[in-house]
């Protein structure tokens, strides 16, 4: 019963939310979001910022980057990859600081309905693992 066209967002919304974040230099093209989770998205976007000035500020001459930034659906929660570039220095800070908060992320996505962005939990639809509130997991069981 699930229907991807009606959880995802299209590719223009998708890279709606991400214009702007110029740190993002290369997105994959099938990169893909659930639509209720594009507020946890937006959050993320918006603490990377800060801690992309933070970095700019601490390490004078990086220019950080995010290459090869993609976002799927993976056991029920939201997953990002990306790589990075123009780091001044050993990447290792940089690297736990920007993935602290993709991590954060990814666990708010476990307990939120990836259709609606209700609170919600992992259920086993069709063999899929999909994080949905008890409305949407209802309409997920109707044959």
């Amino acid at each position: 019963m699930i229907a991807e066209g009606d959880i995802s967002l299209t590719r223009a919304e998708y890279d709606l939310l991400i214009r702007g974040h110029t740190w993002i230099r290369s997105v994959d093209p099938y990169a893909s979001l659930s639509r209720g989770w594009s507020g946890i998205f937006v959050d993320m976007l918006e603490a990377l910022d800060l801690a992309m000035t933070e970095i700019a500020v601490e390490r004078p001459g990086s220019h950080v980057r995010v290459i090869e930034f993609t976002t799927k659906s993976k056991f029920g929660s939201m997953r990002v990859y990306c790589g990075l570039a123009g780091v001044s220095g050993p990447p290792d800070g940089v690297w736990r600081l920007l993935r602290a908060i993709i991590d954060r992320a990814e666990e708010r996505s476990a307990l939120t309905c990836e259709r609606c962005g209700a609170p919600g939990r992992l259920r086993e639809v069709d063999e899929w693992l999909m994080t949905l509130c008890d409305a949407h997991a209802t309409l997920e069981e109707r044959p």
